[in-house]
């Protein structure tokens, strides 16, 4: 049943209420309503955030019965039509692996584990049910992964680097299952999962611009400029694959890198190791050898997180690169906030 015009404004006028709530579980979810009941005459306007939500409930397999019902009660009509448009979205994806790839969580033996920093590992891991074929993954997508709390690019394998974050040992229960704790998963894999362990994954998922089918992906052959590669890291030590960067700079004479380091010492060698002893700046950097700021076919795809990336998208706008050439990797649900 199609909302009314009485129903469209009373939702518009009663928008400004989401605001005063943060519930944390349902947080992406009432910023979707928030924005429905803002554009609800213009739903074009929404497809991103369907599309991030989407993949994400997907990637946790949550079903039609587990979307808010607090919203539903509160809204009706209005949130059965945005649930819809969830729940058929997430139905497609659902179908997306193909009708030979298990649906649900799967299980994936740690088939190799490599540190790349003292904070990040990779683990390579391989489907435990056999050679079944595995969802392709596009670039900037990521995988749901599921462990207890106690313990490939041929396709045969999935590789993924994950990051200790913080954490605070011994949470209550309550405030994990609420989400106030952070890096619980990273500690677990780091501290208790080696080669031969099992954890479960989903099939890949997210919506990062270059995954978008009506976007190009990352370097495409037609762009004029030439890949280049910009990072940030507290150190040498930390820089995150480090030596494949300049493995793949070293064979490619077109691709351009640039690493910023907060800290040096003595034995690292500029131009070898680092390029510039701060943090990230990126109007030390020449704007056209560098950024390519005056070449319109240029896109920027930029990763860290959700501050910093904010931070980056300014100073880019301030040179004159408009918001539509700049993709933002977040990986989660909800949208990066448009005001920086």
């Amino acid at each position: 049943m199609a909302l009314t015009q009485d129903q469209i404004n009373i939702v518009k006028s009663t928008a400004p209420i989401l605001k005063e709530h943060d519930r944390r579980p349902a947080k992406a979810l009432a910023g979707a309503v928030l924005a429905y009941a803002t554009y609800i005459d213009d739903l074009p306007k929404l497809h991103a955030a369907v599309e991030r939500i989407a993949h994400k409930h997907a990637a946790l397999f949550i079903e039609p019965a587990q979307v808010d019902p607090e919203i539903a009660d509160a809204w009706g009509l209005a949130y059965k039509q945005l649930a819809d448009v969830f729940i058929n979205r997430e139905a497609e994806l659902y179908k997306a692996p193909g009708e030979n790839v298990p649906m649900g969580w799967r299980k994936f033996k740690i088939a190799k584990r490599v540190e790349e920093t003292p904070t990040v590992l990779s683990y390579y891991l391989e489907p435990v049910d056999g050679p079944t074929p595995l969802p392709k993954y596009l670039p900037g997508q990521y995988v749901s992964l599921q462990v207890p709390r106690s313990p490939s690019a041929d396709g045969k394998y999935y590789h993924v680097s994950v990051k200790r974050e913080f954490t605070t040992p011994n949470a209550p229960l309550d405030d994990i299952a609420t989400g106030k704790i952070t890096g619980l998963v990273s500690n677990i894999l780091h501290d208790k999962y080696f080669e031969g362990d099992v954890v479960e994954l989903s099939a890949p998922r997210a919506t990062s611009s270059s995954t978008s089918p009506t976007r190009p992906r990352p370097i495409p052959p037609w762009f004029s400029s030439p890949p280049a590669w910009i990072q940030a890291s507290r150190d040498k030590t930390n820089a995150v694959f480090g030596k494949h960067i300049q493995d793949v700079a070293g064979a490619h004479g077109n691709v351009k890198t640039n690493l910023f380091l907060d800290s040096v010492t003595e034995a690292d060698v500029k131009g070898r190791d680092y390029n510039f002893a701060q943090e990230l700046d990126i109007k030390v950097l020449d704007a056209d050898k560098d950024l390519f700021i005056n070449d319109k076919s240029a896109e920027y795809y930029i990763c860290g997180p959700v501050d910093w990336m904010l931070g980056v998208r300014k100073a880019l706008e301030t040179m004159g690169v408009s918001r539509d050439r700049m993709n933002l990797e977040l990986f989660g649900t909800g949208t990066v906030p448009e005001e920086s």
